[in-house]
């Protein structure tokens, strides 16, 4: 419910899970063996990237497609909008 009130969205709470993941795996094992977890956090820290990238691409094939006003019923032929990604 905190999450909820501060507004946190589906990204977040997974940064935040994955983010503790990874703390308890470093407590979890021993002290001097930090360097075996590198490519786990360095692969979270690319999908997020990668994620974030797809998201932000969404976002702008959006915004290009949207129209100022709503029409229903209207040819929008002469506007030559491109189709609609997958």
């Amino acid at each position: 419910s905190l999450f909820a009130k501060s507004h946190a969205d589906v990204t977040v709470r997974h940064v935040l899970r994955d983010l503790l993941l990874v703390v308890g795996l470093l407590r979890l094992g021993e002290q001097h063996r930090e360097g075996a977890y590198a490519p786990l956090v360095a692969g979270l820290l690319l999908f997020y990237a990668l994620h974030w990238a797809i998201q932000a691409v969404s976002v702008l094939v959006r915004r290009t497609r949207t129209l100022p006003v709503v029409t229903r019923n209207v040819d929008a032929s002469a506007l030559r909008l491109t189709p609609a990604p997958p």
